[in-house]
């Protein structure tokens, strides 16, 4: 057995598979990497798209307080009567 392990063109194919599996790994690596990244970019658009969405809301809200009440009320008595 120990013939085989010192056969160079074994050694050759180990070499060549460690090679192989390095450049693999090394890819996966920056691929991961890439993908979280970009996951980064995702979220903080989806959070300041949010934000301008709360901000809006915000500012009609503002804009007519008493019909956002009653619209808030009347949306909390359909969902009670649905859930209910």
């Amino acid at each position: 057995m120990d013939d085989f392990n010192e056969n160079p063109s074994v050694i050759r194919a180990k070499e060549h598979l460690k090679k192989g599996s390095n450049i693999l790994i090394d890819e996966g690596k920056r691929k991961a990497s890439e993908l979280y990244h970009e996951g980064l970019d995702k979220a903080s658009e989806m959070e300041q798209s949010i934000e301008n969405i709360v901000n809006n809301l915000a500012g009609k809200i503002r804009e007519k307080p008493l019909s956002s009440v009653l619209i808030a009320a009347a949306i909390g008595y359909l969902w009670a009567k649905i859930k209910g």
